[in-house]
């Protein structure tokens, strides 16, 4: 493993990997705000710390609302909808408002603790979702987390990020158990399942987890949403530029048997793509659709 900053340690074991549906975390009444978008409408916590200029955001369709309309597209009540790297629930409160079961998984401790505010806003869409405090990654294991700042949209693996062509160090880190993605997508058969819609957006562990899940993904039956962040891998011996190329190319294979999609659901080229990697042409930072059926 080349990826600075990532460090493994001993398996703490199996009794992580139990989702639970969401506790009574808070006696005291906690502020609230209902948020809508696109017609679908929900209600978050509202206190200082509660990212309010992000729900503003939002509810005004700035943000990604590329992957909101791709929800809208794919998810009807009793889909299946798996949220690896939850944040504090926009993607996860989005589908149970639709009508999904969702699987959300999350291991940075601020983010998970405001996940589980603004579900406890949602007593009925609460009965959908189940959360698990734990990441989802190559193997078994405790992984050490990085960030700017806990509970922020960018924990990731890595110790620093490439932001406007300037690395800067993360300042925080984290102990998380982690479980293996194999182990766990087979136990809970999300690659066999059409209703599903499999989102990842971890800030650069994609990578390892598409590789890990490769054996599962031409047969899969699901619909695939990876975001990629190339950006955070940043070697310590090798040159950022080409072992990004290598990375995405690698992970792209495994999906070679589907077919690849743009976000408004616009097949794409596959030489294409491909071919623009290759020539250093391929925008960074994009998320992609996989599936083995037209959509």
């Amino acid at each position: 493993m080349f990826w600075r900053g990532f460090r493994r340690h001993r398996s703490t074991g199996e009794g992580a990997d139990r989702g639970s549906l969401v506790p009574n975390i808070c006696q005291d009444p906690i502020p609230s705000r209902a948020v809508s978008v696109s017609g679908v409408r929900f209600t978050v916590s509202d206190g200082p710390a509660d990212y309010g200029s992000f729900w503003s955001r939002v509810e005004s369709g700035a943000w990604e609302p590329e992957t909101l309309a791709l929800m809208d597209r794919i998810l009807t009540p009793g889909s299946t909808f798996v949220d690896v790297g939850a944040w504090i629930g926009p993607t996860t409160l989005y589908a149970a408002a639709k009508g999904a079961n969702v699987d959300a998984y999350e291991c940075d401790p601020v983010a998970l603790s405001l996940l589980k505010r603004n579900l406890k806003m949602n007593t009925e869409l609460s009965r959908r979702i189940r959360v698990y405090k734990y990441a989802i990654g190559e193997s078994e294991g405790i992984l050490r987390m990085w960030s700017g700042q806990l509970g922020n949209s960018e924990t990731s693996l890595f110790a620093s990020h490439e932001r406007e062509g300037a690395v800067a160090a993360c300042s925080q880190s984290f102990l998380a158990k982690a479980h293996d993605a194999l182990r766990i997508f087979r136990k809970k058969g999300y690659d066999r399942d059409e209703s599903a819609l499999i989102k990842i957006d971890t800030e650069g562990a994609e990578f390892g987890i598409v590789s890990r899940l490769a054996e599962l993904i031409p047969g899969s039956r699901a619909i695939w949403y990876v975001s990629f962040h190339e950006l955070n891998l940043n070697p310590a011996t090798l040159p950022a530029r080409p072992f990004r190329a290598f990375q995405m190319l690698r992970t792209l294979f495994a999906f070679s048997d589907l077919r690849w999609y743009e976000p408004t659901l616009a097949e794409l080229d596959k030489a294409a793509v491909l071919e623009a990697i290759l020539t250093g042409t391929w925008p960074p930072h994009r998320s992609l659709v996989f599936a083995s059926r037209r959509l």
